[in-house]
């Protein structure tokens, strides 16, 4: 299974694009930052995740064509969703990411006995998440996630894949993303990483304000919720702030219905009563 992604048409190299690709570009770091995501926080935030997947889809019969867009290498989250989907064996989850390491990293959690039937109903796509999108047929998926990814999409490149997405998603279908802020006011830390302004680190009893587009820098800590511990070799990246207002105008230009909101305002009270991770989430639905 690993690789068949391949077979999709390869499009030129794009500077715009090369951007998004993924930032762990050695096994050593990429392994690191994987075991670095094994927190609670990781774990609450792709619980949270996997419930608004959920939601909805409990009672679906037909097959489910799904996308998971920056995928990383976590295979063994999703666990409800997984379920759902290994009900019928016409059901796909394209795990899709530009590093062949998180792939690698993620087969090795499909050969473990409690995650080994998920490959029935994963493929392993090594391939940019735009190209992906373009090389799909219209109205061919029914859910997208796009856990920690939304915000490495740069500014020039939004409207391209709010497009994509109003074209791929099937009517009904959806894409359920994480924010990592709808304020354009961030910290100095979070659990896993220093935040960097203009990249520089700054205290962290201040905060700094950003503007719609902007870039801000990422540096992972060695061990998570430790600032002390230092910084994972290699583990820095760039996000970018999407205001509300920004997500908003795209998604009523592109006829997407669109959500944005803390997650648990997406599910009923029973899904999140034990789970108080607060996390902002993007909904878009095709309808």
């Amino acid at each position: 299974m690993f690789g068949e992604g391949q077979s999709f048409e390869s499009y030129p190299e794009d500077p715009i694009k090369e951007e998004i690709r993924n930032y762990w570009d050695n096994p050593e770091t990429a392994r690191a930052f994987v075991e670095l995501e094994q927190n609670e926080k990781h774990q609450q935030v792709s619980e949270a995740v996997d419930d608004i997947l959920m939601y909805g889809l409990e009672k679906k019969e037909e097959p489910i064509q799904a996308a998971n867009l920056g995928a990383g290498a976590h295979i063994d989250r999703y666990h409800q969703f997984f379920e759902k989907l290994e009900e019928n064996p016409q059901s796909q989850l394209d795990w899709v990411d530009s590093s062949p390491y998180m792939l690698e990293l993620a087969q090795e959690y499909l050969l473990k006995d409690q995650y080994s039937e998920r490959g029935k109903v994963v493929e392993l796509i090594e391939m940019d998440m735009l190209d992906y999108l373009d090389n799909r047929p219209d109205e061919a998926l029914d859910v997208a996630i796009m856990q920690y990814t939304l915000d490495h999409v740069p500014d020039q490149s939004l409207d391209k894949l709010f497009n994509l997405l109003s074209k791929k998603l099937k009517q009904g279908g959806k894409m359920v993303a994480t924010l990592t802020s709808v304020s354009p006011e961030i910290d100095s830390i979070s659990t896993n990483a220093r935040f960097l302004y203009k990249g520089e680190e700054f205290p962290e009893e201040e905060t700094r304000i950003l503007q719609e587009g902007e870039s801000f820098g990422l540096k992972f800590f060695k061990e998570s919720g430790n600032p002390e511990s230092g910084y994972l070799e290699g583990g820095s990246t760039e996000k970018f702030y999407h205001s509300p207002e920004r997500l908003e105008a795209l998604a009523k230009e592109h006829g997407l219905d669109i959500n944005i909101g803390d997650w648990k305002e997406q599910v009923p009270r029973e899904k999140w009563q034990d789970n108080d991770v607060e996390q902002s989430v993007l909904i878009l639905t095709k309808n």
